[in-house]
């Protein structure tokens, strides 16, 4: 029966580290985070817009989350034409979000911008709970600040 206990041991030993093993790869190896769930964007957010050359004026994000999935449409007012034909006159921009996703914190999308030689404005911004903050790039770039509506 002596030989039989060291042998049940190695069996147990054998089995736990497999386990161990095998959870560890269900993971990738890399540590487990919680918390770190995907942001809900979905609702209004509203805010400012600001650029050192062409001012600062309001602007407001009603979005539609469908996994990492955003869409929706955005509203601003204020933009003016720095360079080219159009240098001093309001830019026309479209209301339709496109192309846009979410990533961890990362919001990531433009909009239609015909009066640019891109002819789009992008938008990175990075939630933080009910606060967004980034940059919108159309010839240059700007900076975004965005609280979520109570509404």
């Amino acid at each position: 029966m002596q030989s039989s206990i060291p042998r049940t041991i190695r069996l147990l030993t054998t089995l736990v580290l497999a386990t161990l093993a095998f959870m560890l790869a269900g993971h990738g190896g890399g540590p487990v985070v919680a918390g770190t769930a995907t942001p809900n964007v979905s609702g209004t957010w509203e805010g400012t817009w600001r650029h050192r050359a062409a001012g600062s004026g309001q602007i407001t994000l009603r979005l539609l989350q469908e996994g990492t999935t955003v869409t929706g449409s955005q509203s601003v007012a204020g933009v003016n034409a720095l360079f080219g034909t159009q240098a001093g006159r309001s830019l026309t921009l479209g209301q339709d979000i496109r192309e846009g996703h979410i990533d961890d914190s990362t919001l990531i999308f433009h909009v239609i911008a015909p009066d640019l030689p891109g002819r789009q404005v992008n938008f990175t911004l990075t939630v933080s709970g009910e606060t967004m903050t980034g940059s919108v790039c159309g010839d240059q770039c700007g900076t975004v600040k965005l609280t979520k509506s109570r509404m």
